[in-house]
Order: structure tokens, then C-alpha cells, then sequence
């Protein structure tokens, strides 16, 4: 037996102005957030129907706002 466990990821979802935003916990203390559209198009400037946050937030609701804040940027929110 090698002793390694498997990772526990804790996820939450939330969705907002019609995107779909997915955090979750890569290490403890550590939440990134993707965010992607309902509608499965594309995101405006981009060739992909989904992003994720470029930086680590201490809390999930951090990275949720985070997220909500960079869809509050896109041009078709």
C-alpha cells in the first residue's frame, strides 16, 4: 500500500446573470472559481464557453465574487 489518500475538493455552485459559476477548493485555504454560460456559447473575446479565476481566494465566497466580478466585465453581461 502506498499510503497516499485521495484529495477531498470541495465544490460549491451558484448561478448568476446567466453563467453558471463553479468554486472549489484545490488545497485547503486555497478556491479558484470556473465560470461558464448556460447557453453553452462562447464567452465574449474568447474561443471557450468557460474560464476560471486566475487567482487563489482564501473562501468560497471570495472566489464566487470574484468570478461574479469578472462576468460583470465581460461585454454581453
Amino acid at each position: 500500500m502506498h499510503g497516499l489518500r485521495p484529495s477531498r475538493v470541495r465544490v460549491s455552485v451558484v448561478e448568476y446573470k446567466r453563467h453558471l459559476i463553479e468554486a472549489f477548493e484545490d488545497q485547503p485555504g486555497r478556491w479558484f472559481a470556473y465560470f461558464r454560460r448556460l447557453d453553452g456559447q462562447n464567452i465574449t473575446g474568447t474561443e471557450s464557453n468557460n474560464l476560471r479565476t486566475p487567482a487563489a481566494r482564501y473562501s468560497k465566497e471570495d472566489a464566487i465574487e470574484f468570478a461574479k466580478a469578472a462576468i460583470d466585465g465581460l461585454p454581453d453581461a
